[in-house]
């Protein structure tokens, strides 16, 4: 199985890539990059912040993984059946649904976007090492909860301020490629959480999800302060 998803993460990983190339109209018909993906490729990469957005979307896809891949073993080691599980992803869905309305709300607009990635990135570390703690169905379904509703925090800013810096015109295809390459990587992470799985218990699992977290944040931490450093020694406000 974890073969399988790996092909399929490979398969859709293609489709993003397949926008990079184009049929030649005159010679032996080979594919060639195509002129306005190099020029996309050359606008993004004088955006480190976006470059930095995207490989966070891909990322996160491996620390989430255990949700999808584990959760069900980990509720089966203390006698919480199919059900159980079943109501857990519900109310991670309903956490989420909330967290989205939240999000919208006037008050969480105030925040700033690159504070409130950090600040979930942390809390997710924190949720997923709560669920390998958990050993109630309770817990668990309490701290899926708190999961969904703290994703969309990191989710909806990222995608906003992509948005606001991703030129117009190459809006389409950015965000196209970002959809697939993310899409695309999420049956990889289950597949690696599945072969992990066959190493370690599903409680270590979801510690070391949410360790890869903590490196995650502490990483987003570390670049926003580095781009500061920099912005201001660019206006000359520090040497």
């Amino acid at each position: 199985m974890c073969a399988v998803f790996a092909v399929v993460s490979l398969v859709n990983i293609s489709f993003a890539l397949a926008i990079s190339f184009e049929r030649a109209r005159v010679g032996t018909g080979q594919a060639r990059p195509s002129r306005s993906f190099r020029e996309l490729i050359g606008t993004l990469s004088v955006m480190p912040v976006v470059i930095a957005l995207f490989a966070m979307g891909v990322l996160l896809n491996f620390c989430l993984a255990p949700i999808n891949v584990v959760l069900a073993p980990l509720m089966l080691s203390f006698g919480a059946g199919p059900q159980g599980y079943g109501f857990a992803m519900a109310l991670f869905v309903v956490g989420a649904v909330l967290g989205n309305a939240v999000v919208g709300s006037h008050y969480a607009r105030r925040v700033e976007w690159d504070q409130s990635i950090f600040a979930s990135l942390g809390a997710v570390a924190l949720g997923l090492i709560a669920v390998g703690l958990s050993r109630s169905l309770v817990q668990v379904a309490a701290t899926m909860a708190v999961l969904g509703a703290i994703v969309p925090f990191f989710q909806v800013p990222m995608s906003t301020q992509l948005q606001r810096i991703i030129p117009t015109e190459d809006a389409g295809q950015a965000f196209a490629s970002l959809n697939a390459v993310t899409t695309g990587a999420a049956p990889l992470a289950a597949a690696d959480a599945g072969l992990l799985l066959q190493r370690m218990s599903p409680a270590a699992l979801f510690y070391c999800a949410g360790g890869a977290s903590v490196l995650l944040c502490l990483g987003w931490g570390f670049f926003r302060r580095q781009e500061t450093v920099a912005v201001l020694a660019y206006n000359g406000q520090i040497e």
